[in-house]
């Protein structure tokens, strides 16, 4: 196989191969970054996704800075593909804290300027862009202002979701090898959360936003997902078992392939031509999933897309008692683990 410079990416012709072998099993593909709109050709693999992966529906994950070049490429997208986009953008913190964060004053501002570029392009495609919504991940840096930023996400009109900092050295558990840890961690960082700290800022989300949107389905998984999280923290069990590389998996701009974004990549995908199933059948791919099979972690993707698949945090949804009830049902099943899945 051919060998590549250290930060060589994936090319258009590479992304072909790509989605041709995926042989339309791709539900929903999450695009981020980084920036994902500044890759080279990001509106044409866009397009190869949906003309030889089948793909329908896609996340993008984007920091908003730069709402010209967003709306012009998701104006390309919605004239040239038929797929359903959400878009999702990141504030964390207040005006300040967020443009400390971004490297630059009114970074802020324009996390709303594209969002209100791309309400326009929705009421221009109907029914082509579904959600927009706006994530703040929370950490000592910015719980003592959170009630103020659900406050102005409110005033523009935007959905609001919300993860913790999480770091694959201090959250994720049960892992036998360390060694199959993501190196990636936060830049000289350690303001996590505690479990108190959790418990505060959950309070605060709950009494601004979700007990005012008792309806909302978004909400409703965020909810029970960030308390499930809380509760793996402070009792070391999981929320439920993990179903990353099962339900979702992780592609890197270099080709190589991760069970989840708290572990390493485990193959590349040039040792495969490209070739996704093959990969997915092959010996170092089974060996893998069986040295990770007992691990979970803190993030909040795969804990979220975890509760689809359990009927009875399902049930807790829209159950105004959800969070007494997550609570035992971790006492529960701490009670009740297998010895391999102590921790």
């Amino acid at each position: 196989n051919e060998e590549h410079p250290r930060n060589w990416e994936m090319g258009l012709p590479e992304y072909e191969k790509l989605f041709k072998s995926s042989m339309g099993q791709i539900g929903q593909l999450v695009v981020s970054g980084g920036e994902p709109i500044l890759k080279e050709n990001f509106v044409e693999i866009i397009q190869v996704a949906e003309k030889l992966g089948h793909v329908k529906s896609i996340l993008l994950c984007t920091n908003g800075v730069l709402p010209d070049n967003l709306n012009k490429k998701m104006e390309d997208l919605l004239q040239t593909t038929s797929i359903v986009f959400r878009i999702q953008t990141s504030i964390d913190g207040s005006e300040e804290v967020h443009d400390k964060n971004r490297g630059g004053k009114g970074s802020y501002r324009k996390v709303f300027e594209s969002l209100d570029l791309m309400n326009n392009l929705r009421k221009k495609y109907p029914g082509r862009i579904g959600a927009l919504h706006v994530n703040t991940t929370l950490s000592k840096v910015n719980i003592e202002g959170l009630a103020k930023v659900i406050m102005d996400v409110k005033k523009f009109g935007f959905i609001q979701t919300f993860g913790f900092v999480r770091s694959p050295r201090e959250h994720i558990f049960n892992l036998k090898d360390p060694s199959l840890i993501s190196d990636y961690t936060p830049v000289s960082f350690d303001d996590f959360l505690k479990v108190e700290d959790m418990e505060i800022a959950l309070d605060i989300i709950n009494r601004n936003l979700w007990a005012n949107n008792p309806e909302s389905l978004i909400y409703a998984v965020n909810r029970v997902t960030l308390y499930s999280i809380k509760e793996m923290v402070k009792t070391g069990s999981p929320a439920t078992s993990c179903r990353s590389g099962r339900s979702e998996l992780i592609i890197m701009p270099n080709g190589e392939v991760a069970k989840c974004e708290m572990l390493k990549g485990f193959a590349k995908l040039q040792d495969f031509n490209w070739d996704l199933s093959k990969l997915l059948s092959s010996a170092i791919c089974r060996e893998f999933f069986e040295a990770t099979s007992q691990c979970f972690c803190t993030h909040e993707c795969s804990v979220a897309l975890n509760i689809m698949y359990d009927s009875s945090l399902l049930g807790l949804l829209f159950s105004p008692e959800a969070d007494l009830k997550i609570d035992q049902r971790h006492n529960d099943s701490k009670e009740q683990l297998p010895a391999e899945l102590s921790y």
